[in-house]
């Protein structure tokens, strides 16, 4: 599981290079309302800017169909989404 964590923190870190946000969300302003809700709720993980950890496989799914997926690979935990 941690190298699998480690490709995916590559992968956006990769990803994020000259973007503003990631291609999944859509638009800057629910970037934004994200980020700040990390800064204010988890505040000490370390990979707390890390969009797939709140992922879903539904939303994953959806993301992959409009080819905006950039850890296509990374299956995520099972949750009810």
């Amino acid at each position: 599981m941690a190298k699998a964590l480690q490709i995916a923190i590559a992968n956006y870190q990769e990803h994020m290079k000259d973007r503003e946000y990631p291609a999944c969300f859509p638009n800057q302003k629910d970037y934004d309302a994200w980020t700040f809700m990390e800064n204010i709720t988890v505040h000490t993980l370390p990979i707390r800017k890390f969009a797939c950890r709140d992922c879903t496989t539904k939303y994953q799914t959806e993301q992959k169909i409009v080819e905006k997926c950039f850890n296509p690979q990374l299956k995520l935990a099972k949750f009810a989404d």
